[in-house]
């Protein structure tokens, strides 16, 4: 297997929360916190086994993202992060 490099563009509170995530300790780096997370997803895909996930399903999962960045969107700075220290 080869390494893969990627660029990744966070804005807004994205950016925060991996900062905060950071500075918390909960991860050293931001590259760590960021691959934690993508295992995290892989489990949870894994879980859901995707052989079995339609194109219909993925398509609403796309559309639940769009309503989550929505609300995500209009929630007051501080609601997420008060989240996250649970």
């Amino acid at each position: 297997m080869t390494d893969t490099y990627i660029n990744v563009r966070l804005k807004g509170k994205l950016s925060q929360m991996l900062c905060n995530i950071v500075e918390q300790g909960y991860y050293n780096t931001k590259s760590e916190a960021i691959r934690a997370g993508i295992l995290h997803l892989y489990k949870e895909f894994n879980e859901l086994n995707m052989k079995n996930i339609t194109k219909e399903d993925i398509e609403r999962m796309k559309l639940a993202e769009k309503n989550i960045k929505k609300i995500w969107d209009k929630e007051p700075d501080g609601l997420w992060e008060s989240y996250l220290q649970r």
